[in-house]
């Protein structure tokens, strides 16, 4: 399962706001006896295990004045097997760079911070609130199921069997752009049989002035 969010900025737009948690059919890894075979694991698995392909989105953002803006995508593992991350990247960027790429644990519903310096709080309702711009709540108003966490660098993560987690990208515009964009977020990851990468697709728009 996977959803994707914004976490700041100063305006969004997004397709499909709905269904975006539609589960998809959890895929069980195949018992294997004596040493695992890389070629039934992959087969087993599918090319796309994390299911990074569903539920995509559109967003644009104004680039705020700290020089780069954060999207989550919230992950479950829904396999029985557990994944290494071993690159996070953009896809077709234009403008645009990739600054880094963080993980912190979330639960079903996408709650739990990024970091504890500047308390942006990421997640929503678990149905309309996975896409979209989201800014800083009150304390006292958030979900008693948000919790806080310092991120840890994505690559080189092991994803736990039915684990629910947050991949935070941050990206910035290019010197002298003013308009950059990229067509999705791909993620490769591994077990020690097998590679596998998933194309997530968030497209995403940065504009140093406005999105209209």
């Amino acid at each position: 399962m996977i959803t994707a969010a914004l976490i700041s900025g100063c305006g969004g737009m997004e397709e499909n706001p709905l269904n975006v948690n539609s589960a998809p059919q959890p895929v069980q890894s195949a018992a294997v006896a004596g040493e695992p075979d890389t070629g039934v694991l992959a087969g087993a698995l599918g090319e796309d295990p994390l299911q990074l392909g569903a539920n995509g989105a559109k967003l644009c953002s104004v680039q705020p004045a700290l020089g780069y803006q954060e999207y989550t995508v919230l992950i479950h593992n829904e396999t029985l097997e557990s994944f290494t991350v071993d690159d996070v990247s953009l896809g077709s960027p234009s403008g645009v760079t990739l600054n880094a790429a963080e993980v912190t644990p979330a639960n079903r519903g996408g709650h739990g911070t990024h970091g504890m310096d500047d308390g942006t709080v990421m997640g929503g309702d678990e149905h309309t609130g996975a896409h979209g711009a989201g800014e800083m709540a009150d304390m006292e108003d958030m979900p008693e199921n948000v919790f806080f966490t310092e991120p840890v660098p994505a690559v080189g993560y092991e994803i736990s069997t039915l684990e629910y987690l947050n991949v935070v990208v941050s990206v910035s515009l290019d010197e002298g752009v003013d308009r950059g964009t990229s067509e999705f977020i791909e993620i490769d990851y591994s077990t020690a049989d097998g590679s596998f990468t998933g194309q997530h697709p968030l497209a995403i728009t940065m504009d140093r002035d406005s999105c209209a």
